[in-house]
């Protein structure tokens, strides 16, 4: 598990109890902790208390911030992109991304035809909203 740094920015010691564990952190300082768990401490709540006229007192406060890693990815070059799953075989992967070949453009001719329908919708709406459209007219 990636360690964590959390820092206490405030200018008192910040003691808290944890599961079960007082963690204390010196002001300016830092403890280090699991990754996961320094983020499930640093959104503990941690009840104000106050002072005698009734304000919030500063030595209390939950200045704390965490330096984390970035979570790990797992990088497989075998994942199917489409659907995630992982292949057991190159062979694998491609025969899945077979069952995907219609969703890309096959040729020229057909992102040709493409761009034109695309073009004639354009004039439609331009048609719909009563102004010309300069992008009517498909591009090769």
């Amino acid at each position: 598990m990636q360690q964590a740094k959390v820092w206490n920015d405030n200018k008192y010691p910040h003691i808290e109890k944890y599961k079960g564990k007082i963690i204390e952190i010196q002001p300016g300082k830092y403890v280090e902790m699991d990754r996961d768990e320094a983020l499930q401490f640093q959104g503990q709540f941690k009840a104000p208390k106050k002072l005698g006229n009734g304000v919030d007192d500063p030595r209390h406060f939950k200045m704390i911030r965490v330096d984390a890693p970035p979570a790990e990815a797992e990088y497989n070059p075998l994942t199917n992109p489409v659907t995630g799953k992982v292949c057991a075989s190159p062979e694998e992967l491609k025969a899945e991304l077979a069952q995907y070949k219609h969703l890309t453009v096959a040729d020229e001719g057909e992102s040709t035809k493409l761009r034109q329908e695309l073009a004639e919708m354009r004039a439609e709406i331009a048609a719909m909203k009563g102004t010309k459209s300069a992008t009517a007219s498909p591009k090769g």
